[in-house]
């Protein structure tokens, strides 16, 4: 059984509005208990008062240090003491998973203008906050938690299943669902879903799933705590949604290119954006591996000025070096995108070249196609020791 113990001062606040439905049989089964303190209780004042003004004068009023250490006390368990507070991190579904394996918890309601630094510092194990609003008190994100927590804990919804694909799993929000009638208002099921092709059926949910993310959500597709994340993710993404890149997010693209390190900051890169549909379809024909630029939003080309300083020696370094901030840049953004090779065969850059009216002292190295993404890629850990060699090879 996992006991959720809350310090409150208003009990029939939590048990009103989890005395319901999943968490009501999971409860009468015995699977969780919802155990109430009410911390006036614990009140050493002869009018149970919990609160005084704060030192230091300000305004609101304070609760006490000691009711709130009396009633921790009583509980007699040894456990993670949660403070829902503004200040604390944001909860999520990982979170939820990691509070889903413990037996006891603690969740301490605050009310007023806080409580005395000195519980946080005495009891409080992990402060936590529900979002970046202000509530008058704790306890409806305390029932957030223990509502979030509790589904997760084998039996309470009957099935592993219920929520192995709900939205936030894997960091990919759900993907649309649909039920009886058929047709509703004019609106049809999709086809994929009548077929009884489960194969064929998942992957469309992934799919949508991904698509979902990108438009509602992007920053779910960042790895948490990861500063790397948007080089870790990135993938090469060929297939796109017909949707536009507005002239700020192209704005970003080219700011993240010309940040790109250069010898002897030379800078020594031109782009040569490509919108025009008939203009994108013209260039996927110069080479057999460019197809996706017929469906992509635009085209980056990135090209080296050979007349600048060092131009002819380092111009590909650069212009590479530009071309991966950009790619990375896309991914960052929701953003899909995949790098065309041009330089350094010759046939391809002419090609290139006329196309694009190029002077002879432009070179092409690459084309990035560029869209918002119709297609998801699951990271992938490239990391090999075996590429590695210290002082010689």
């Amino acid at each position: 059984m996992t006991n959720f113990h809350v310090l409150t001062l208003f009990p029939e606040i939590i048990y009103g509005g989890l005395n319901h439905s999943i968490l009501k049989r999971a409860i009468d089964k015995n699977i969780i208990n919802i155990n109430c303190i009410n911390i006036r209780d614990f009140s050493n004042d002869k009018n149970k008062r919990v609160d005084d003004y704060p030192y230091g004068g300000g305004y609101g009023m304070l609760m006490q240090a000691q009711p709130i250490y009396d009633a921790y006390k009583s509980i007699k368990k040894n456990c993670r003491v949660i403070y829902l507070s503004p200040q604390g991190k944001i909860f999520n579904q990982k979170t939820a998973y990691k509070l889903s394996m413990e037996n006891d918890i603690i969740l301490l309601c605050g009310h007023y203008e806080g409580i005395d630094q000195r519980i946080i510092d005495e009891i409080v194990t992990d402060e936590i906050s529900v979002g970046d609003y202000i509530l008058t008190g704790g306890e409806i994100p305390a029932m957030i938690l223990i509502d979030s927590i509790a589904r997760l804990i084998p039996n309470v919804l009957g099935k592993t299943e219920s929520f192995c694909n709900e939205s936030f799993e894997n960091n990919l929000l759900e993907y649309p669902q649909y039920t009886r009638p058929e047709i509703f208002n004019g609106r049809t099921v999709p086809e994929i879903l009548l077929s009884g092709n489960h194969n064929e059926i998942k992957k469309w949910r992934l799919k949508q799933s991904f698509i979902n993310t990108v438009v509602k959500r992007p920053d779910l597709l960042k790895m948490e705590d990861d500063k790397m994340n948007a080089i870790f993710t990135r993938r090469s993404i060929r297939k796109y949604k017909n949707e536009p890149i507005s002239d700020e997010q192209l704005e970003i693209l080219l700011k993240a290119g010309m940040s790109a390190p250069s010898a002897m900051n030379s800078q020594n890169w031109e782009f040569v954006i490509v919108r025009d549909k008939n203009h994108l379809s013209k260039l996927s024909t110069l080479n057999p591996y460019h197809q996706m630029l017929k469906d992509s939003a635009l085209a980056i080309v990135v090209c080296g000025n050979t007349s600048k300083i060092l131009g002819d020696e380092y111009w590909i370094q650069n212009c590479s070096a530009a071309t991966q901030n950009i790619l990375i840049q896309a991914n960052e953004m929701g953003l899909g995108a995949v790098w065309l090779g041009v330089a350094p065969y010759e046939e391809k850059m002419k090609k290139i070249s006329d196309n694009l009216n190029l002077p002879d002292y432009v070179k092409p190295l690459g084309i990035i196609s560029i869209g918002v993404p119709d297609e998801f890629k699951q990271p992938q850990n490239n990391f090999s020791l075996e590429k590695i060699h210290y002082e010689k090879f």
